[in-house]
């Protein structure tokens, strides 16, 4: 039953990790769509902060963990 519970756990993290990382791509490409169509200033800075959004979140999703 342990082994069980420890297993819905991980999925579960996994999911949520998973989550995060498409909403955070989600927002990078619209960011970048907006910038290519407009390519004002602003957009670009908005696509640059959801482009490392999504660096530092695939950092911290290849970082090993211990549970």
């Amino acid at each position: 039953m342990e082994g069980n519970d420890v297993d819905k756990s991980i999925v579960e993290r996994l999911r949520m990790d998973m989550d995060r990382l498409i909403d955070a791509v989600c927002e990078m490409r619209h960011a970048q769509m907006e910038f290519f169509r407009s390519r004002s200033r602003s957009a670009l800075e908005a696509s640059r902060r959801a482009e490392k959004k999504v660096d530092r979140l695939l950092e911290e999703l290849r970082k090993p963990t211990l549970f």
